[in-house]
């Protein structure tokens, strides 16, 4: 059970936590991409000069970048719960998810770029220990956030017994805490899932990065490369998640500054509209797509992701030594990724929003349903995985034709053709 002092002390709150840091690396990915997909890409889209496409061209690879950054933390997350005996997490709360959704305080909602949306990107990167100086500016930019900063947690009794939230105000601090129970917790029991079932990085374009984990040193070291990447091991690393954001931060701070000083716009993003659903769900802020054809296509991104969430759980469940059946998934997986969502995702914020919500354009909801769940019989997995990917594929290629789809979605149509044809049916 965890002490009274927050301590973690058994496998089932660390599971659960670390279940909890496979949701929000999830989460961020996908929040990184629709704030990617929302970047305009031609200076013919109004809103910026020509002059200033380089600097627009570097925040789109800059938060594509940061998106694949955490699935590799989402993969990494996954190693560590299979070796202390539990099941692959890639499930998350549909969005908009509210500030109170973890303990940090922070709402996660899909927003296209705006300098708002770069002060969120910041907050969500912050290292935990900021200088004196630093950590005033960091905090004011938190607290000018519509839901600024976390509220006192009210004190329950209890035995300690039910796993629950570790208190945490940043994401490193979250890891922090789970790295001091790695570091106390006896290490000749905690390590118990087979080596064998992990993935390597080999099958995900990660073979650097992916850590095995099958003992101490290397869950710690698994931690170490998701805080420094994240935040930064030290205020200023030049390649963390919060200097790069920061630094975009700053550069589109400037950039409007200079617009206003000559009377003119800058627009770098295009009018998406927040948190775009294909359905209602009850207590949503979200909103529905209404046009017909964009309905259509945000509907097949999210049987796409649905696609690619079941191919994901099968390559992080499987105990196959050979890697035979990895190496198949992973490439299913990379080319969903590639050229399915990212094209999907693109094309939506192209597309009308519909008539309530004119000039607007929409996105990619990345929502989940009920059905997205381990499948746990193998051959029956492989049938459910191939039949989505015909599925997909036969709606991609229906819609592909329609009059006024951007390029993306026949972009889309050829990339899911080639993935659906090269997946193997022989499903002994």
């Amino acid at each position: 059970m965890r002490g009274r002092d927050g301590r973690i002390d058994t496998r089932e709150e660390l599971l659960y936590l670390l279940t909890m840091g496979a949701e929000l690396e999830h989460g961020l990915s996908c929040l990184y991409l629709f704030t990617a997909f929302s970047v305009k890409t031609d200076p013919t889209e109004g809103g910026f000069s020509a002059e200033q496409s380089p600097m627009l061209k570097h925040w789109k690879r800059t938060l594509s970048s940061v998106a694949i950054d955490e699935m590799l933390h989402l993969a990494q997350v996954n190693n560590l719960i299979t070796a202390l005996g539990g099941a692959p997490a890639f499930t998350h709360p549909n969005f908009p998810m509210p500030a109170d959704e973890y303990p940090f305080g922070l709402a996660l909602t899909l927003e296209p770029f705006s300098y708002g949306q770069a002060c969120r990107l910041v907050a969500f990167e912050l290292p935990e220990a900021l200088p004196g100086e630093m950590r005033d500016t960091y905090e004011h930019l938190r607290a000018a956030l519509p839901e600024g900063l976390p509220g006192e947690q009210v004190a329950v009794p209890g035995s300690g017994i039910e796993p629950f939230p570790i208190d945490f105000r940043t994401i490193g601090e979250f890891y922090r805490k789970i790295e001091r129970a790695l570091k106390v917790l006896p290490e000749e029991r905690l390590f118990i899932g087979p080596r064998e079932s992990q993935v390597s990085g080999a099958f995900l374009d990660m073979e650097t990065d992916l850590r095995a984990v099958s003992d101490r040193a290397s869950a710690l070291a698994a931690i170490d490369m998701i805080v420094e990447q994240g935040e930064g091991a030290r205020v200023g690393t030049e390649n963390s998640h919060f200097t790069r954001f920061d630094v975009m931060r700053r550069d589109y701070a400037t950039a409007l500054e200079a617009a206003r000083a000559i009377g003119t716009e800058f627009a770098p993003a295009r009018p998406v509209v927040p948190n775009p659903v294909t359905r209602a769900r009850r207590g949503s802020a979200a909103a529905i797509i209404t046009d017909p054809a964009t309905h259509a296509v945000a509907e097949l991104f999210n049987l796409t992701y649905t696609t690619l969430l079941h191919v994901l759980m099968q390559l992080f469940d499987r105990d196959d030594a050979s890697g035979g059946e990895q190496k198949i998934l992973g490439a299913t997986a990379l080319g969903l990724m590639t050229s399915a969502i990212r094209p999907l995702g693109e094309g939506l914020t192209k597309m009308p929003f519909g008539v309530a919500r004119p000039g607007m354009t929409a996105g990619p909801s990345f929502a989940l349903s009920r059905d997205v769940q381990e499948l746990p019989h193998r051959r029956a997995a492989w049938m459910v995985i191939d039949e989505l990917l015909d599925e997909v594929s036969s709606a991609a290629r229906e819609l592909a034709f329609q009059d006024g789809m951007p390029d993306e979605i026949a972009a889309a149509r050829d990339g899911i053709a080639r993935i659906a044809e090269g997946f193997p049916r022989d499903y002994s």
